[in-house]
C-alpha cells in the first residue's frame, strides 16, 4: 500500500500486511507529539525521513483499522458539535452580560 500525506509531503509504503491510509494518518497524527521530539529545532519543525522510517506502525486487522478510524471520526464529530455549542453559549452569555449592564446603568441614571 502506498500513500502520500499532503500536510508534510511524505510518502508511505507498508512493508508488511494490509493497512489503510486513513489508519496510518490517524496513527501519525496521534504519534505527532512523540515524533516532534526528533524534529530539528528550526522555525518550522521537520522530521527527517530516517526518523519516520524507524517508526513502527502497529497493524491490526483491516476491520479493526477501519473500526478505529470510524470511532475516531464519530468522537471528533461529537467534539465539534460540543465546541459549536460552547461557542453559541458563550455568545449568549456575552449578549446577556451586555443587556444586564445596559439595564443596570439605565436604572442608575
Amino acid at each position: 500500500m502506498k500513500a502520500c500525506f499532503p500536510d508534510s509531503v511524505v510518502g508511505f509504503i507498508a512493508d508488511q500486511g494490509p493497512i489503510t491510509t486513513e489508519y496510518v494518518e490517524v496513527f501519525i497524527r496521534t504519534a505527532k507529539e512523540n515524533l516532534d521530539r526528533f524534529a530539528s529545532a528550526t522555525a518550522q519543525k521537520n522530521i527527517n525521513l530516517e526518523v519516520l522510517q524507524a517508526v513502527a506502525v502497529p497493524t491490526p486487522p483491516l476491520a479493526e483499522q477501519r473500526r478505529i478510524v470510524e470511532e475516531l471520526d464519530r468522537i471528533l464529530s461529537i467534539l465539534r458539535g460540543v465546541d459549536r455549542e460552547v461557542d453559541a453559549n458563550f455568545q449568549r452569555a456575552q449578549t446577556l452580560r451586555q443587556a444586564t449592564l445596559v439595564k443596570a446603568f439605565a436604572i442608575s441614571a
